[in-house]
């Protein structure tokens, strides 16, 4: 009979479009994953570079001041926040990034005077790193 589709035909045609369907949502999933694994390697960069700043600045002495620029861009509503904690004498940094929050934290090389924190975003993406004279010992802040 012409004009009949057989089970056979109808059969393959389904195992066919699932093996699509599947190797579809494999490529999403595998390129979510791909985006976070960016975003958590740019923000561990940013935090290594501000350890090392931090370090140079103080060695430097008071008055020395660094620039440090983002090593990625911010979009619309993402926000970088990094903070020099001087009860843990670390870098901690988190960051909202395309609606997912992301941290990580290192510890200095410095001892700290106080806690000091700088917020990025879109509209400002660098800030600096200074030593400073405070109380006859050095500090260093992010401004």
């Amino acid at each position: 009979m012409r004009g009949q589709v057989t089970v056979d035909f109808m059969f393959a045609i389904t195992i066919i479009a699932l093996t699509v369907a599947g190797l579809v949502s494999f490529g999403h999933n595998m390129a979510i994953q791909t985006n976070t694994l960016r975003s958590q390697t740019d923000l561990r960069i940013l935090t290594i570079s501000v350890r090392d700043d931090v370090a140079k600045v103080y060695a430097a002495g008071p008055g020395f001041t660094m620039k440090v620029q983002l090593p990625f861009r911010l979009q619309s509503g993402d926000q970088v926040n990094v903070t020099l904690n001087k009860t843990t004498d670390s870098v901690a940094v988190s960051a909202l990034l395309g609606g997912s929050l992301y941290r990580t934290s290192l510890r200095l090389q410095v001892p700290l005077a106080k806690t000091t924190k700088v917020t990025l975003t879109p509209a400002r993406t660098s800030f600096n790193v200074t030593a400073r004279m405070e109380g006859g010992v050095t500090s260093v802040e992010v401004r």
